[in-house]
This record gives C-alpha cells, structure tokens and sequence, in this order.
C-alpha cells in the first residue's frame, strides 16, 4: 500500500521563482526509468467538440500514469451538469494511480451536485482552480474544505518566451486529439495525434513531433491559463502565505 500524496507535502518548500527546475527535482518519483519522461497530463474540455467515453480518458491515465504522469489537471469550459466523466476521471487518477488531482474550471458554473461531488474527492490531494476574478465568490461558495487556487496565466504583456515544459506533459483536448499544450491546441502544426490511435510513450518519445512552444508563438490575454506547471507555481504561492 502506497502512501497518500499531499500537495502541500510535495510544494512547501518550493521556491515559485525557479519553477522549472523544482518541477524536475519533485516530479521524478513518477515514472522512475521511463523513458518518456511524463509529469502531467492535461484534460481540456471545451465541450465544442464530441468527448470521447468515460473509459477513453480512463485509458489515457492508465497509459500517462504508465510513463510517469503525477499530476492530472482537467480544465473544463461551461457547466459540469451531465459530464460524470469529469469525475469519473479525477476518481480513477487518484484512487488507482495516486496522482494529484486538479479540476480546472475556466467559468466557474458550480452546482450543488458539484459541492457534492468535489467533497468525496480526497481534500488533500484535490485543489479547485478558477481565475482571480471568480476567487472570492469560489471560495465562499465551496467552503474551507475545498481548497482554492488561482487558474491566471501569463501577465497581459509579458513576454511569451520560448517554453520546454510541454515535453513533460500529455494535452489532450475535447476529441481526444493530444497537442504540445493547451496554448496551442487546435493548432495544426502542434497537433501530435489522436490519443484512440496513437500510443502516449510513442507521442511522448517521437522527437519529429514539436514538444516546446517558440517564443512569441501567442499574444493572447491571459494566455497559458489552466497550464499545470503554472497552476503548481499558484499552489505554491498559496502554500507560502
């Protein structure tokens, strides 16, 4: 029987200013002699598109958890109401896989079948994200047992420098095609193939596919919300205060 990870155990002592390489140093439990190298796996449901069967995203765990995935985040457009598979995946990454768990939501829509479902959720090991101007009416809606963190991105401005962390991630989007990260999804030239058909560790390791971002690939506001490594750079300055 494995231990139980914690967020705060694995972040309270990172340092948010040298995210890359705390990720490197943390995340290395997951995977140890995989050859992929995988620490996150990405779900982003836009909902503008068929989903794939709750049994299809339970399979790209399996196969993310299986090349080292630690951490699943699921970023979710619009309501929750009839899409169990949100938590039937968010269940699956943490009970069989011991992974953190991250629900992401871009518009917060929170029913109380929602507070229902986020409280079976192990507390320790779940965080909810949203973006700072929904923070506040998050929190008092969910309560002190659901833990609440900020979901921004990038700083409208800031320059969007050449970025390596995808080639630690699998994204996959609403129909099941899996891109270099979720600012580029949709995008053909970061399309690495569909996840009913290819292989995550062949994808992971295929070096032809791109596995980083140039810089200035996007001037987008807010951009690179919902990106795992950035949401740990959140958790971790929330830990800190």
């Amino acid at each position: 029987m494995t231990t139980k990870k914690r967020w705060n155990r694995i972040y309270e002592d990172a340092n948010p200013l040298s995210l890359p390489q705390k990720i490197r140093k943390q995340m290395r439990k997951g995977g140890q002699g995989s050859k992929a190298n995988v620490r996150f796996l990405w779900l982003i449901l836009s909902g503008d598109s068929a989903e794939p069967e709750t049994d299809r995203w339970l399979n790209v765990i399996d196969e993310s958890a299986a090349v080292g995935a630690e951490t699943l985040i699921v970023s979710v457009a619009g309501s929750l109401d009839g899409r169990t598979y949100v938590w039937d995946a968010l269940h699956w990454a943490c009970d069989s896989h011991d992974m953190y768990i991250g629900l992401h939501l871009f518009t917060p829509e929170i029913s109380s079948g929602d507070l229902d479902r986020m409280a079976k959720l192990d507390s320790e090991n779940f965080c909810l994200f949203v973006c700072s101007r929904y923070i506040d009416d998050v929190r008092k809606q969910v309560g002190e047992n659901i833990r609440v963190v900020e979901a921004d991105g990038l700083a409208d401005g800031a320059p969007q420098l050449q970025c390596t962390l995808p080639k630690e991630m699998t994204c996959v989007s609403s129909g099941g095609e899996m891109y270099t990260c979720g600012l580029v999804a949709g995008q053909d030239g970061f399309f690495l193939g569909d996840c009913n058909d290819a292989r995550i560790d062949h994808v992971a390791l295929d070096g032809s596919l791109p596995h980083h971002v140039p810089a200035g690939t996007s001037d987008a506001p807010n951009r690179c919300e919902g990106c795992p490594p950035l949401l740990q750079a959140r958790l971790q300055e929330a830990l800190r205060k």
